[in-house]
């Protein structure tokens, strides 16, 4: 069975990369979990323990993807439990190592992936605007089930998780470290090494706001803003929309009865929210748009048409987009809006 990480030490800092053989980018399966148990296993032992370990990817623009939802198709309600009872689980042995861990994001890292990182007790990030970080299952009917809705909001605040949580949207690195989601963000090249140094170095970490702390630390603070964001998701899905709802309510089990309260809340509510119509019907959209993918980028070969003239049809905010990229591209273009002044 190919190898899914290898794991080296670089002057006392154990560097794990994972590595999905065959495959552009890496997504989280149980060969992946198992592989990590067992690396895990040997940090736990207490026998020549490295002053620190980083998490990294050898892929080129992926650090993880997320869980690998092909297989998890093949998967039975029990099997699925149990895929997420071990995610779980290794998450927190992750999140409870007695020396320093740092998540090196040096590429796409979304779902699964963001939650190893926030399993670790730090985050750095390669400085590039192609990579995507975020929490994005809401967009396929479910929900994070690793430890999402539980770390985050503890991280940056309610005010700032729940719009994460319920809208799916990827962040920049730049935006992620304002937010409190990474710790630094550096050139491509120094990634390693700033990981390095800040598991070795163990700096201050960033706190939420003292509104933030204040909202998480009373009952009635996180009642109204939860009520105030149930009431925003009900005008914007009219109750057609269960994975929202089930988020909120996640995260309020998991802020008032516990961090391990909540997981089991996480968990069931994936599970639950795996069998809905809504689930079943934009996961078969998400397989059939990666098949598209796949056939587009196997089969066709042709070139291009040439683009001579251009027009776009309303000044908003999208249009005034497109018009200026055409005309950075050189291509002549009409802008046609109802709105003299837009």
């Amino acid at each position: 069975m190919p190898t899914l990480l290898n794991a080296q030490m670089n002057d006392g800092i154990l560097i794990v990369r994972l590595d999905v053989p065959d495959k552009s980018v890496n997504s989280i399966s149980l060969a992946m979990l198992d592989e990590l148990d067992e690396q895990l296993g040997k940090l736990e032992d207490g026998i020549d323990l490295p002053d620190g370990v980083v998490f990294t990817s050898n892929k080129s623009s992926s650090f993880i993807t997320g869980a690998d939802f092909y297989a998890m198709r093949q998967m039975d309600m029990k099997q699925l439990e149990q895929f997420l009872d071990c995610g779980q689980a290794l998450f927190e042995r992750i999140s409870r190592l007695t020396l320093p861990s740092v998540a090196a994001i040096n590429g796409t890292c979304l779902g699964g992936g963001l939650e190893l990182a926030l399993a670790c007790d730090y985050r750095v990030a390669a400085d590039s605007g192609s990579i995507g970080i975020g929490l994005p299952e809401i967009r396929l009917g479910i929900m994070p089930g690793w430890g999402g809705t539980t770390r985050v909001p503890k991280l940056i605040g309610l005010d700032k998780a729940l719009p994460l949580l319920l809208t799916g949207k990827s962040l920049t690195p730049r935006r992620a470290l304002k937010l409190g989601i990474v710790d630094e963000v550096v050139r491509a090249e120094a990634l390693l090494a700033a990981a390095s140094r800040i598991a070795k170095t163990r700096p201050a970490k960033q706190q939420p706001s003292r509104a933030a702390r204040f909202i998480l630390s009373t009952s009635g603070g996180r009642r109204v803003v939860l009520h105030f964001a149930a009431k925003q998701t009900s005008a914007k899905s009219y109750g057609n929309y269960p994975a929202a709802q089930k988020v909120l309510e996640t995260v309020r089990v998991g802020l008032d009865n516990g961090h391990d309260t909540g997981l089991r809340a996480e968990r069931d509510s994936l599970l639950e929210l795996s069998q809905t119509e809504v689930c079943h019907n934009l996961m078969r959209l998400f397989f059939l748009r990666q098949g598209a993918k796949r056939v587009i980028g196997q089969q066709v070969q042709a070139e291009p048409d040439s683009v001579h003239d251009a027009a776009v049809v309303g000044g908003g905010v999208m249009g005034a987009g497109i018009t200026y990229a055409l005309i950075r591209a050189g291509v002549p273009v009409r802008l046609v809006d109802m709105d003299e002044k837009a």
